[in-house]
């Protein structure tokens, strides 16, 4: 089960993943401290379930369940201290409502109900494979399953594929790419590079907070993290904010 977790308050946030940590089938994906961020990383990331505050600055809760419940995103499991709001929470389709502060047995609860619905709503049939990738190498078009895939990049107007030992060109934007392979895990971290969450291996800090990524390619490439996009790539890998 891969959870995120949304509270605009780092001990908050520091409790919960400590009592979710307890269960072997949760896997913590990350950590958002505002709804607009939170919708960034889910975007971004495929998750299970998000255990969401609700009154927070800017957007609340309420209204970023809403659009999720729209859109299909991930289930809700609201966490709050405030219980006035439970009726509009289940209105908008919560698994769960938990008042803090809320002990390991009750999180149980409602972690059981959660592996409920996905056992039901779990399909016998095979699931279809992802769709996979047009690339090229020389004249001969190579397709590319997204697992496949490192990272890809930009440059000099055109977009590249790296896989563990080879480099294929693509005739997508990183844009366009972006969109195909979010499902997928990946991430923008910058403005030249879209990274496959699952093949980081090292994350390399530098002054002033800033960071980048090694991958686990053949080189072992480095790749560099924006200013502005590290914030949101901290919290998808789990780390602590600076």
């Amino acid at each position: 089960m891969r959870v995120l977790i949304v509270d605009d308050e780092y001990p908050a946030r520091k409790e919960l993943r400590a009592q979710l940590s307890q269960f072997p089938d949760v896997e913590i994906v990350g950590e958002a401290a505002t709804a607009d961020e939170a919708r960034k990383l889910i975007a971004a990331v495929p998750y299970d379930v998000v255990f969401l505050d609700i009154e927070m600055p800017g957007r609340s809760g309420l209204e970023l369940a809403r659009e999720l419940a729209r859109s299909g995103g991930p289930r809700v499991v609201f966490t709050t201290a405030y219980p006035q709001y439970a009726v509009e929470a289940f209105d908008v389709g919560a698994v769960g409502y938990l008042l803090k502060p809320f002990d390991e047995e009750r999180l149980a609860k409602v972690l059981e109900r959660l592996g409920a619905i996905a056992g039901a709503a779990r399909e016998p049939e095979r699931v279809a494979s992802p769709p996979r990738i047009p690339a090229y190498r020389n004249d001969v078009t190579v397709l590319v399953a997204p697992e496949e895939v490192v990272f890809a990049y930009a440059e000099a107007e055109q977009v590249y594929l790296k896989l563990h030992r080879d480099r294929l060109g693509c005739r997508f934007t990183l844009r366009e790419l972006e969109s195909r392979l979010r499902p997928y895990g990946f991430i923008r971290v910058h403005r030249r590079f879209l990274v496959n969450l699952a093949k980081v291996r090292e994350v390399v800090p530098y002054f002033k907070g800033n960071i980048s990524l090694v991958v686990d390619d053949a080189q072992r490439t480095e790749i560099p993290v924006s200013r502005a996009l590290a914030p949101a790539v901290r919290r998808s890998l789990g780390l602590r904010e600076e």
